[in-house]
Order: C-alpha cells, then structure tokens, then sequence
C-alpha cells in the first residue's frame, strides 16, 4: 500500500468511531483488514486505538476534520480499497443503522467517491451479508 498505515487507521477508528464503541467483532475486523491490506498487524491495531482514543471527546466537526485530513492523503488508486474496508468495519457487527450510513457518506466524501457510488459499493458488499440486521430506527 502506497497510502500509510496511519491514514488508514484513521479511516478505520472514524467507522469505528460511527457506533461509540470498539467491540470485539471490530477487533478482529481490525485484524482481517491488516491482513487483507498486507499491513503490519500489531503497528496497525496499535494505529487503530490510537485513533480511536483521540476521536473520543472530539466534536463531529473535530473528527471529520481529522477524517479529510486522513482521506486526501489516500493514494487516488487505493480509495476504493480503503473505502471497502471502512465498510467492512461498519459491518463487522452484522448491524447497519442510519447513523452508520451517515458516517459511510460522511467516509466516502472525505474519500471523493459520490454517494451514488458508495450506496452502490455498499449494496453490493451487504448482498454478501445474509445475517446482517438492519437498523431503521437508529
């Protein structure tokens, strides 16, 4: 990966950072991405609670900051590869809520990619989903 370690695990804690709370599930969601992305496993978990400890406390407005900062320092050819794997994080608790879906288009601006394209990439990746919850009142 061209885009750093650190980066990601920013995008990765602002999805994390979507619900309030870093669960097991997350954690080993947190893993698999390090694994799928060839990312040193243990810098990245370590990046990831960093982050996720530093959105804690911050406005909305705070952590989107720290979220655009992190997303245009995304290589223009990874975007989609880490927009995937926040999605992934969303998921990773076999829950979507409204909030969690605001926070994807809130990632996904951050990233460049339409929301007519998020919704799609994210349309596609629940159709793999068969035991996931869906949230309407949250």
């Amino acid at each position: 990966m061209k885009t750093s370690l650190e980066n990601i695990a920013a995008i990765i804690a602002a999805a994390i950072w979507a619900d309030g709370v870093y669960d097991p599930a997350e954690e080993i969601t947190v893993e698999e991405i390090a694994e799928a992305l060839e990312l040193d496993e243990a810098k990245f978990k370590e990046a990831v609670n960093k982050c996720v400890k530093g959105l804690n406390g911050l406005s909305e407005n705070q952590a989107n900051a720290v979220l655009k900062d992190a997303a245009e320092a995304v290589d223009d050819e990874e975007i989609g590869i880490v927009f995937e794997a926040a999605m992934q994080m969303l998921l990773a608790d076999s829950e979507l809520s409204r909030a969690e879906v605001s926070n994807l288009l809130v990632i996904a601006d951050a990233l460049g990619i339409e929301d007519e394209d998020a919704i799609l990439m994210l349309a596609d990746m629940v159709k793999n989903e068969p035991d996931l919850a869906i949230n309407m009142a949250d």
